[in-house]
């Protein structure tokens, strides 16, 4: 299943691959800092949401 990592303020992808990666190995090779939009990613995992790519995709679509 394809996992896709996201900035939770701008959207940019971090991570996207079928490999499963733990949060602190995508921000890490960030610098902790989302290349786009400067905000700091945090390894707190209650901020994030986790949802299969198809809902994805359909929610990109609304």
């Amino acid at each position: 299943m394809p996992i896709v990592v996201r900035c939770s303020s701008c959207g940019y992808v971090l991570y996207s691959g079928k490999e499963l990666k733990s949060i602190d190995d995508v921000a890490r090779r960030w610098d902790y800092r989302c290349p786009c939009c400067l905000s700091k990613l945090e390894k707190v995992t209650d901020k994030f949401t986790i949802r299969p790519i198809h809902e994805l995709k359909t929610a990109s679509r609304a």
